[in-house]
């Protein structure tokens, strides 16, 4: 990745980070619900550049209400805050209660078979434990190590394939750095490939990353296609983290172009808001997503008091 100029004068206090992950996180999904699965062209013929929340008469939720990826994030804080620790049954409970109270948001096969004891004959590596990782990460962010064992043990209650975990452990780290304030965007990257583990797809995927950082001859756009927007762990853990170091202080830029790329937008756009958010605290989100936010206010809570367990 190409030096950035960086200036660390104002970094977020570590409450802001808290509240800047979760929330941007459900920002993302929430802006990203009505356009999953399309092109950046029929998103364009439809909404246009898309920086609102907006509908999809042929979905269930309305605009500003989030997936299943900030269902399971919610399932896992409120696990979290009330056991004071990672509890993987009682969240592996609270995830299967959400599934089964809110059949709408969109769960995908993957974990609803696992979810719902059914045997999985093939694992997939799909972003399905990625998504729901940040308030892991949050919790853990002062031990790595337990925030690896953690990762690994949470990612398993739906996910087995090392694709899936190795996603998910890429985007915790990234978000524990952030929430401890030492993200550095040059070099979160490399970081990242050591923390994982070099000879890895996911750790292939972030140098093919850090490649297209470095070049300004590739547009977001191509870039963002040649990564992919497909619900593999490779694609959307790749896009996200490009995203968000594409433009990596300014969130509002960062989840637009999430949201406008097409494909799997609501998890690629709410991983890019875990790590924004994370890295530029709450006070970047625009005012007028978080105040059509749904469930706002309980998950800024959540939030809060996720960040008073941390010591």
């Amino acid at each position: 990745m190409k030096t950035l100029p960086v200036n660390m004068s104002r970094i977020p206090q570590r409450i802001e980070r808290f509240r800047g992950s979760v929330l941007a996180g459900a920002s993302g999904d929430a802006l990203g619900q009505p356009l999953e699965g399309k092109t950046p062209s029929q998103i364009m013929d439809l909404h246009g550049r898309v920086d609102r929340y907006v509908n999809n008469p042929k979905k269930p939720l309305g605009p500003g209400q989030w997936t299943d990826d900030t269902a399971f994030k919610k399932a896992t804080l409120i696990s979290i805050v009330k056991e004071n620790r990672i509890d993987v049954d009682d969240i592996r409970f609270r995830m299967l209660s959400a599934f089964t109270f809110e059949p709408k948001r969109g769960y995908g096969i993957t974990t609803r078979k696992a979810l719902n004891g059914d045997r999985v004959r093939r694992h997939v590596p799909s972003n399905g434990a990625a998504m729901r990782i940040g308030p892991v990460a949050l919790f853990n962010c002062l031990d790595l190590e337990k925030l690896r064992t953690d990762v690994n043990a949470v990612s398993r209650i739906t996910h087995q394939h090392q694709d899936s975990i190795g996603g998910a452990m890429s985007i915790a780290f990234a978000i524990a750095k952030a929430a401890r304030g030492q993200l550095r965007p040059n070099s979160i990257i490399q970081e990242t490939i050591d923390f994982i583990g070099r000879v890895t797809n996911m750790a292939s995927q972030l140098s093919e990353v850090d490649r297209l950082l470095a070049d300004d001859s590739v547009s977001v756009e191509e870039a963002v296609e040649y990564i992919g927007t497909r619900s593999f762990a490779l694609d959307s853990v790749g896009s996200a983290f490009y995203l968000f170091l594409k433009s990596p202080f300014d969130l509002s830029q960062s989840l637009i172009s999430a949201v406008n790329s097409g494909g799997d937008t609501d998890t690629i756009a709410s991983l890019t808001g875990d790590l924004s958010g994370a890295f530029n605290g709450i006070t970047a989100i625009p005012g007028r997503w978080l105040s059509n936010l749904e469930d706002r206010n309980h998950l800024d809570e959540l939030s809060c008091r996720l960040e008073q367990l941390v010591g």
